[in-house]
């Protein structure tokens, strides 16, 4: 059997145009579990079986809201979800129910590179876990799509032991990479737009609790999320197994273009290539590279943007052209059908593939969420 790759669309979403110690991520031996405010991660290695796929278990204990599974493989081979079992067996995701289809669900499903995360339920129609031992089935295929017999993975499971989706904390660490931590313009800018982040996210029961921190060793061109690199991994390494890392940086991907990029949609909380939120300061910056308030503004709306990516969201409208090609698949987003449409229906909200503009420094303000995607944002694991 072979995937059928649609590689080149997904990767379109991830980015917006314009185990060390005990205290670290990653903490623990193989096969043991560590607690950390509410939040348990195992971790363990496998290998896929004779039709490509390593079951992986995942135990839930009653009151658990959800659940996030990260695999890891080596070489050229991609791990990707191929279902998701309730403890009673019923069958709660399925990946071609979504492979091809125009919704977009997780990421987890689709075969992009060595490393893969899924984050379940996701939405609030979807399932609540009930306690027990779900199985989630990992296939593993090389780069012409077919199944690999025998492939080692490495995987973390974690679950928040939280079923509340009304209120919660988001744990994040901004970390200035090269200088940028010595630029009091920058870092200024910065805390000015996480103050905007803020004040998006607790409209909808969310609390934003920040750290910061710098890694002068580390070059401020940051390579495009959907790659990684060791650099992201190392930094990330330094924060717990509870939080988002948010890289200030020159670039992303080699170009002035991108205003941030996901490392995963949704992303790890444990240590990976890909495990970080990179955003650029200078295209947050604007064109004169002074921080104008409407650049301040779509620098902390991209903040809460791309962080939204990184715990589960995607656009609600994806084009190609002036026409809609994709759309998230959440109920509550208007589905248009043009740039111009979607422009007017969905132009404030905060997930939306680019800022909205009227000439030059005036753009409408992009920090309104459907009843869907905070449910989303709720229930990924790291908001407890």
């Amino acid at each position: 059997m072979a995937y059928q790759l649609r590689i080149p669309a997904i990767l379109l979403l991830f980015g917006c145009l314009a185990c060390d110690d005990d205290t670290g991520k990653n903490a623990g031996n193989t096969g043991i579990c560590t607690d950390l405010d509410g939040l348990q991660t195992c971790w363990n290695t496998g290998n896929t079986n004779n039709q490509g796929i390593l079951p992986v278990s995942v135990n839930v204990n009653s009151g658990a809201g959800a659940f996030l599974l990260t695999a890891f493989v080596t070489g050229d081979a991609y791990p990707s979800v191929e279902a998701i079992r309730s403890p009673e067996g019923s069958r709660e995701l399925y990946w071609d129910d979504w492979y091809t289809s125009d919704y977009n669900l997780t990421a987890g499903i689709l075969p992009l590179g060595n490393e893969m995360m899924i984050n379940w339920p996701i939405r609030a129609e979807d399932p609540a876990l009930s306690a027990g031992r779900y199985t989630v089935d990992v296939a593993v295929i090389d780069t012409e799509g077919y199944y690999q017999l025998g492939k080692s993975v490495t995987y973390y499971t974690q679950v928040k032991q939280d079923d509340s989706f009304s209120s919660g904390t988001v744990q994040a660490r901004i970390v200035y990479v090269d200088d940028l931590g010595d630029n009091a313009t920058i870092t200024g800018a910065t805390e000015d737009a996480v103050a905007i982040w803020r004040a998006i996210w607790s409209t909808y029961g969310l609390t934003l609790s920040v750290d910061y921190d710098t890694r002068p060793e580390v070059d401020a061109a940051i390579p495009s999320m959907t790659e990684g690199s060791e650099d992201i991994s190392e930094i990330s390494a330094t924060g717990t197994d509870a939080d988002i890392t948010v890289i200030i940086c020159d670039t992303v991907g080699g170009t002035t273009q991108i205003y941030g990029e996901s490392g995963g949609i949704p992303g790890t909380l444990v240590e990976g290539r890909q495990s970080a939120v990179a955003l650029s300061w200078i295209t947050n910056a604007g064109g004169d590279g002074t921080f104008s308030t409407n650049d301040i503004q779509v620098y902390g709306e991209t903040l809460a943007h791309e962080v939204g990516h990184y715990m589960g969201l995607f656009h609600p409208v994806d084009f190609n052209g002036n026409r809609a090609q994709y759309w998230d698949a959440l109920s509550d987003t208007d589905e248009c059908n043009t740039t111009a449409a979607c422009d007017a229906s969905l132009g404030e909200n905060n997930m939306y593939p680019y800022p909205v503009c009227i000439g030059f420094n005036n753009c409408l303000d992009q920090q309104s969420l459907s009843t869907g995607q905070a449910g989303v944002l709720h229930r990924y694991t790291g908001a407890l």
